[in-house]
């Protein structure tokens, strides 16, 4: 038996996998999907399914599916083969929610394994690592009084990362509004969508917005998501173009965009906790970790436009030690560049996940 046995799916999770195995003090493996064999046990993929929906065309959509399928039992047969192998106490893995890793979870409770969730920080030069889950999955609390009794010394971080586009978003110089809100555009097949909320995608969510802009006469800025390189919002932007309230700056850096605003409307962006770093007011329309009735406004699409309305007031000081919490709770260190205080972090966690 060894300790942790890190399944990763690609290049750059196998680099940061391996890194961690040479600094951690247990004993670890780490490996990827290549054992030759093949799975007849059924798997639930729809969600992969829903994705490849959302992200590509009809035509590729009918080629892909069928691979999809094609691949599943591989991997099925793969996570199987080296859980049941290494035989570990502890199954490492990137994110769980999306596929093929949420095939690994299963196979890891189907073994009653413990497993420890990695992903990207959600403040700067962090990494989630949690034995619970990430994201809206994770084992952060969500009450309002646990934060306003808490005290915490850190530093809060006060500059956020910038990031290029990476897709063919639109970028044009804009003039931005007096007073706005900004409304941060996801990923549309991401799983914080597809499993977090109930918007088909980012589509919808403008749809909503503009209405909303349109009776309550306020300006609204939209940005894309950098990492987006399959959606198209030409139409999106040309009703942008016509209407006095609504506004595309894809070409504006996100820190600026926040400091500006007058809030910030998100279903569940990771912008959602960097706007409380500036002390905004943040709605949020779908699950995530930080949708908590006094640090945020929680609303969906048939109450938003009365919470926008409504005066509800934000402790910032409340805000401020769940940013804290949040601080002490993440590993530092992004996960492309980790040292020794990520591992001597990433050490103290696992200990809590075998306890």
């Amino acid at each position: 038996m060894i300790d942790i046995l890190f399944i990763a799916q690609n290049r750059h999770q196998f680099e940061y996998f391996t890194k961690l195995s040479k600094n951690l003090e247990f004993n670890c493996k780490v490996v990827m999907p290549k054992h030759f064999c093949y799975s007849f046990k059924k798997c639930n993929i729809d969600k992969k399914l829903d994705e490849v929906e959302r992200k590509y065309s009809s035509f590729k959509a009918i080629l892909y599916k069928p691979y999809i399928k094609l691949i599943t039992p591989y991997f099925e047969c793969n996570y199987r083969y080296y859980i049941n192998k290494f035989n570990p106490k502890i199954v490492a893995l990137w994110n769980g929610v999306k596929y093929p890793q949420n095939i690994a979870v299963n196979i890891a409770k189907e073994f009653n394994k413990k497993i420890i969730y990695f992903e990207n920080g959600f403040l700067p030069n962090t990494t989630q690592a949690d034995c619970k889950g990430v994201n809206a999955g994770s084992s952060i609390p969500r009450d309002y009084e646990f934060y306003k009794n808490l005290t915490i010394d850190t530093k809060l971080p006060k500059d956020l990362n910038k990031r290029e586009f990476v897709g063919k978003q639109k970028l044009y110089d804009v003039v931005l509004p007096k007073s706005y809100i900004f409304v941060p555009f996801q990923v549309a097949y991401d799983s914080q969508i597809i499993n977090f909320s109930n918007f088909s995608g980012m589509e919808e969510l403008f749809y909503l917005i503009a209405k909303i802009a349109n009776n309550l006469k306020i300006n609204f800025v939209f940005k894309e998501h950098p990492s987006d390189r399959v959606s198209n919002y030409s139409k999106l932007h040309n009703i942008a173009n016509e209407s006095p309230y609504l506004t595309f700056a894809n070409s504006v850096d996100t820190q600026e965009l926040i400091q500006n605003a007058k809030a910030v409307v998100t279903i569940n962006s990771s912008v959602g906790i960097e706007s409380l770093l500036f002390s905004k007011k943040v709605y949020v329309l779908g699950e995530a970790f930080y949708a908590i009735d006094g640090i945020t406004i929680k609303a969906n699409k048939n109450t938003l436009v009365q919470k926008l309305q409504d005066k509800q007031e934000i402790d910032f000081k409340v805000v401020e030690n769940f940013l804290k919490y949040l601080q002490s709770y993440l590993l530092p260190n992004s996960w492309k560049e980790p040292k020794k205080e990520h591992y001597l972090a990433l050490n103290k966690r696992i200990k809590q996940c075998l306890q």
